[in-house]
């Protein structure tokens, strides 16, 4: 059950979905594919990309990214996020201090530093899977920004 005390600014902004998220939770997200009769649909190839996994100040509310099936990813050269093999799939954490004002606006025109702290999920022959978003301890509320498509394979 998600509950989280920023739920209301929750939804899309510019061209991203945003989940808010309490620091020390975390949220088990199902993607799922169906035809407009409802029926299960397989993609041959499916992209989600998740932008702005930074951190707080004195290694606090550090964001994790965790996805399940373990899918191809991309990372820029540089970049700042810590990528790890888990038991479920791939774990992607923060290892820098980013604020709102550093957040993306446009998937299109992002910063060298807003490339460094975003990873691709590349999917073939997909249904459904799973995506956990969270953060560690930490004091304020941490909002997850993504994409069904992907700016970061297009450079």
């Amino acid at each position: 059950h998600y509950q989280s005390k920023s739920a209301h600014l929750n939804g899309i902004v510019h061209d991203f979905g945003s989940i808010h998220i309490d620091a020390g939770e975390q949220v088990k997200m199902i993607v799922h594919f169906q035809d407009l009769d409802g029926q299960p649909l397989e993609l041959k190839t499916f992209r989600m990309t998740f932008y702005d996994i930074d951190e707080a100040p004195h290694h606090l509310a550090q964001e994790y990214i965790i996805a399940d099936g373990h899918p191809s990813t991309i990372r820029d050269h540089n970049t700042e996020i810590h990528k790890r093999n888990v038991h479920a799939g791939v774990e992607f954490e923060a290892t820098e201090i980013g604020s709102g004002a550093d957040n993306p606006e446009d998937s299109s025109e992002l910063t060298h530093e807003q490339k460094d702290r975003s990873v691709v999920l590349t999917y073939r022959h997909i249904k459904q899977f799973h995506v956990t978003m969270g953060s560690h301890r930490g004091h304020h509320p941490r909002a997850f920004e993504f994409a069904m498509h992907s700016a970061l394979t297009c450079h």
